[in-house]
């Protein structure tokens, strides 16, 4: 991951930032104004974030930045707007027009950590069943101890 935050970093100064949001009064941290909104809208909470969902959705649609915005928000759970496979159809969407670099770069990584993020859940699934699977496992060695004993105790004079 460090080498693709890396290959967004390069390059991406200059963005145009967007009057009325949160992050638009704000210098920028990363060099890209599209990357620091997902970090901004990662790290609010609830209300913030449907407040945000709010600006986003209703704000003028069809630019390749507002799709991003919203795609970005509608991916982080906790509030109305939350539709990951929606998201994810969007951010592939933007993608295969072959937006600006920075725009692409930030979809592209929202991608990999939905990817990402998918791959250890269904990781964690694997070994929560695994783990059921042995203590079912162990309760029934348990139990076939506890008759042997029983019928070692019941079998002794």
């Amino acid at each position: 991951m460090p080498l693709a935050a890396a290959l967004l970093l390069a390059g991406c100064a200059g963005l145009p930032t967007y009057p009325g949001m949160p992050w638009a009064d704000a210098p920028s941290q990363s060099g890209n104004a599209h990357l620091d909104f997902l970090l901004s809208a990662q790290a609010a909470d609830g209300a913030s974030r449907e407040a945000l969902w709010q600006q986003v959705r209703n704000r003028a649609r069809g630019t390749p930045a507002a799709d991003l915005h919203i795609a970005l928000v509608q991916s982080l759970e906790g509030h109305s707007g939350y539709d990951l496979a929606a998201a994810e159809r969007r951010l592939r969407a933007l993608r295969a027009l072959k937006p600006a670099p920075e725009i692409d770069a930030v979809a592209r990584l929202r991608l990999t950590e939905l990817q990402d993020q998918r791959q250890y859940r269904q990781q964690a699934e694997s070994v929560s069943r695994e783990l059921n699977d042995l203590k079912r496992r162990l309760a029934q060695l348990i139990e076939i101890e506890r008759h042997l004993d029983g019928d070692r105790a019941g079998s002794r004079p």
